[in-house]
């Protein structure tokens, strides 16, 4: 059964929850559970309290997109994403699993693996885990530090 990954609905004028703090001038989208977003302009992307789902970060030279996986998401629902979002072969994917994580990643593995060779597994080790990226900035976390950084290549910027 098809399990439905929607478009973020909520994007805030500035944001300020535990240690990740904007200003009101800027734009941030802010992905709830089983919600993705594709960055439009140079908004801030942010996802938070991954713990038994998992976080999913995918570009390419074009597009840039955030989600939140839940649990019970398939490998199915993930190639449907990307199709419908246009999103190819030349695409990385970085999946953040929680640290209780059950998300089934071989079912996700064996459906993108003839769409991309770029892919990625960054857990968790902290309880509440948050990714956002801003700019050209990746950043893994969670509610009381930062646990990663990377920097992304996305065309124009």
């Amino acid at each position: 059964m098809e399990n439905k990954i929607i478009r973020c609905k909520t994007i805030h004028h500035g944001f300020n929850k535990y240690i990740y703090k904007y200003d009101l001038s800027t734009l941030v989208a802010d992905i709830g559970m089983n919600e993705y977003h594709i960055r439009d302009d140079m908004e801030v992307l942010i996802t938070y309290g991954i713990i038994t789902c998992c976080g999913m970060v995918v570009y390419d030279k074009n597009n840039l997109m955030l989600a939140h996986l839940a649990p019970d998401v398939s490998g199915f629902d993930v190639i449907s994403l990307l199709e419908e979002n246009k999103l190819g072969s030349n695409s990385q994917i970085l999946l953040f699993p929680g640290f209780a994580c059950y998300v089934d990643y071989n079912d996700i593995i064996n459906c993108v693996k003839d769409r991309t060779s770029n892919l990625s597994f960054n857990k968790f080790t902290g309880k509440y885990g948050v990714i956002y990226i801003d700019g050209k900035d990746l950043v893994m976390g969670n509610a009381k530090k930062i646990e990663k950084k990377f920097r992304i290549e996305i065309k124009g910027e």
